[in-house]
């Protein structure tokens, strides 16, 4: 998933500078976003997409490895709040609290019994929250704002596997959190459209006796609409 993280900042980043002007003036820059952002303003929104999640297998003496990945629907609800733009027009920021909640997950494997090569699988259902802080590159007037991201937070994970006519389950909780990108657009002082992707680490999801020790992380990308009063 490290191979993921790389191609996405770059691209964060190229689009970042891509849109930002290479000269603003005081004056002349930010007409738009000048006129709404100058105090701190609340927010609400939502996310919608695709988790491309990927787990990550710890392969002892057991045969739980080398599990398939698996794409999953997520929601992030969440509720935030404007920072002030620096005295430059150009630089702003948010903070929010996002909770985010997967479908569900089924990856499956290969295991062994003897002679006998079995094809199972292991769901897994995650849900959490997170707390971000975003930077935002204000161009085209406001129009348009890149941003990047990152966040802290919290991860449930409920985990069933089915094994050879057996079935287990283990519930866990770990911390989670996310770094990524994307690009605002602002329609007006109230609603904006985002466009986000981001890698998320939401720690272990299985750490049984009888099975080898299981992480998952994944790739979100995700369209949302965000409304500000």
């Amino acid at each position: 998933m490290i191979k993921k993280i790389l191609p996405l900042a770059a691209a964060t980043a190229a689009l970042t500078f891509s849109l930002i002007p290479a000269q603003a003036s005081a004056d002349d820059s930010m007409r738009l976003i000048s006129r709404y952002d100058t105090y701190f303003r609340p927010y609400v929104g939502a996310r919608l997409g695709a988790a491309f999640t990927n787990t990550d297998v710890e392969c002892h003496r057991y045969d739980v490895c080398h599990l398939d990945d698996d794409t999953v629907f997520t929601v992030h609800p969440y509720v935030g709040i404007n920072v002030p733009y620096t005295t430059s027009g150009i630089i702003g920021g948010r903070f929010e609290v996002e909770g985010f909640f997967n479908s569900k997950a089924d990856y499956n494997y290969n295991s062994r019994s003897g002679s006998r090569t079995f094809r199972d699988h292991m769901e897994v259902t995650s849900r959490g929250f997170l707390v971000n802080t975003y930077v935002d590159f204000y161009a085209m007037d406001g129009l348009v704002a890149p941003y990047v991201s990152a966040g802290l937070g919290g991860v449930w994970h409920d985990a069933d596997l089915y094994s050879m006519g057996r079935h287990y389950s283990d519930d866990r909780s770990n911390v989670a959190y996310q770094v990524g990108g994307g690009v605002n657009f602002n329609f007006n002082k109230h609603v904006a459209v985002d466009l986000n992707l981001r890698y998320t680490g939401m720690g272990r999801v299985w750490d049984k006796t009888y099975v080898d020790e299981i992480d998952v992380d994944s790739l979100d990308l995700m369209a949302g609409f965000r409304l500000t009063f």
